[in-house]
């Protein structure tokens, strides 16, 4: 599924109504599916998938299976965000760091996203959260709260929204980290970037998610 095509498919799934997980694959992902059957079968329930990370199209294509182009989460997400402003959409925003959250709220509102709540990744028990946001009705939920957290929390509480566990995608929007430069998106070395810029955080999820690709590429299947 190519962007447009992707960006239509998630504006149609607000309009309708009702639940729907977005799932942004990357290593970190591929990494969770081939070691946990439980992260696996929440996978295969989401409603709509893309390739965030040039190394899933890598092992895409080596398996036969190629997809169209690369869709990053961040920039889905910001889309996303552009469209509520345009439409009225209610959102939603969970998870980061407290001051991280308050930037993209205010950011946010100050260019017409309704955002109708907000709550950090710290504050409350998941429990709450879910009762937060069935209160406020949003229309599209963004969650923060690192992989495989966002999406457990989306496919345990099922909010009737359009889902997306965004990653980092919080602290990008609040300018508290840069995104990687263009060409290094353009050469498949945007994760190698964010490891440079933030190792210690990185390292680990990056090394796990590369061992991921590199099996996966050598021995296909789960």
């Amino acid at each position: 599924m190519g962007r447009a095509q992707l960006l239509a498919a998630l504006m149609a799934a607000v309009e309708r109504g009702g639940h729907h997980h977005h799932l942004s694959w990357n290593a970190n992902k591929l990494a969770h599916v081939r070691t946990d059957p439980t992260f696996r079968a929440l996978a295969d329930r989401a409603d709509t998938l893309a390739a965030d990370g040039a190394s899933i199209r890598w092992v895409a294509r080596a398996h036969g299976q190629p997809v169209p182009e690369r869709i990053p989460g961040v920039e889905l997400a910001s889309e996303l965000l552009d469209r509520a402003a345009e439409h009225g959409w209610r959102v939603f925003l969970y998870g980061a760091r407290p001051e991280v959250l308050a930037t993209v709220v205010r950011r946010c509102r100050a260019q017409g996203v309704p955002v109708v709540g907000a709550c950090d990744g710290f504050a409350h028990a998941p429990d709450a959260v879910a009762a937060f946001i069935e209160r406020a009705r949003p229309q599209l939920l963004l969650v923060a709260l690192g992989t495989p957290r966002s999406e457990r929390f989306i496919d345990r509480w099922r909010p009737d929204a359009v889902c997306l566990g965004v990653g980092g995608t919080f602290d990008v929007l609040a300018g508290a980290v840069p995104r990687a430069p263009t060409w290094t998106h353009a050469v498949g070395l945007e994760g190698a970037y964010r490891v440079a810029m933030e190792p210690r955080k990185r390292w680990r999820v990056a090394w796990s998610g590369a061992r991921a690709v590199f099996d996966a590429l050598a021995h296909p299947g789960p």
